[in-house]
């Protein structure tokens, strides 16, 4: 049975995000990176302190056996062949997005609001809008 790794990725770039993903991604820089394998617990890796990546997550992403999820996962794909060129084996066929699931379920494509559909609290716009943050219950 395959492996599968759930991630997000917390970024930052002098392009607005509202140029485009790939003129954001093109200078974005990887701040916190948000990952789990299977059922562990969530990490995060500080990516601005300057350590390796963890061995677990290197071996996951370089693994192309291991499924990779995201929520809008185009994004987090595009930031890391920029960011981090190399870091995560194979392609697109690796890669399963939440958002796209959720669309195809007729549930909101938004982050926020499949949260309260399931019930999960949640920071929103935590790091997304320093100063501005909700909780969803």
């Amino acid at each position: 049975m395959s492996k599968h790794l759930y991630l997000d990725l917390e970024t930052f770039s002098e392009i607005p995000i509202k140029n485009g993903t790939h003129a954001y991604a093109e200078h974005a820089e990887v701040m916190l990176f948000a990952w789990a394998i299977d059922s562990d617990p969530v990490q995060i890796w500080d990516v601005t302190a300057g350590t390796k990546t963890p061995l677990e997550l290197r071996l996951a992403l370089k693994n192309p056996d291991v499924l990779i999820y995201a929520h809008n996962s185009h994004f987090d794909r595009t930031v890391l062949n920029h960011a981090m060129p190399g870091v995560a084996a194979g392609g697109a066929e690796r890669w399963r997005d939440t958002m796209v699931s959720a669309l195809a379920k007729v549930a909101h494509k938004h982050v926020h609001h499949l949260m309260s559909l399931t019930e999960t609290p949640v920071n929103i716009c935590y790091f997304c809008r320093p100063g501005i943050w909700f909780t969803i219950k």
